[in-house]
């Protein structure tokens, strides 16, 4: 699962297309479909995108998503270019990226619901 997330970060950070914002503290993007990668469910089309400093050379602190280590990490931003994963604050930064596997409940079978598999217990005497 690992390999098939680290090829995916680096195909997307190579190929996907980026756009560039002028501020740093609200990137307006709004994606209304949920990427699903194995059984891990993204939210985001801007968390799949590897943090990047831009064109520019100013030295912002911002925040991006880390696809690999499912962490957000502080990174310097060059106030211009780069691609839309980057937050002003860390917790923005978790509330649109942080990705929990989809858990999957298992419950014990019902040994008893088909009464043709089971028997009814005999009374001896």
């Amino acid at each position: 699962m690992r390999i098939n997330l680290t090829f995916l970060a680096l195909l997307c950070g190579f190929f996907c297309p980026t756009k560039v914002y002028g501020h740093v503290t609200k990137p307006n993007i709004s994606v209304k479909r949920l990427t699903k990668i194995g059984g891990f469910r993204i939210n985001q089309e801007l968390c799949l995108f590897t943090p990047s400093y831009g064109t520019c050379k100013k030295f912002i602190r911002v925040f991006g998503y880390n696809l690999m280590t499912n962490r957000c990490t502080e990174y310097l931003y060059s106030g211009c270019g780069g691609n839309p994963n980057r937050f002003a604050t860390d917790s923005q930064c978790r509330n649109a990226c942080f990705v929990v596997r989809k858990r999957i409940t298992v419950s014990e079978p019902d040994y008893y619901a088909d009464e043709e598999v089971t028997e009814p217990i005999r009374k001896k005497g």
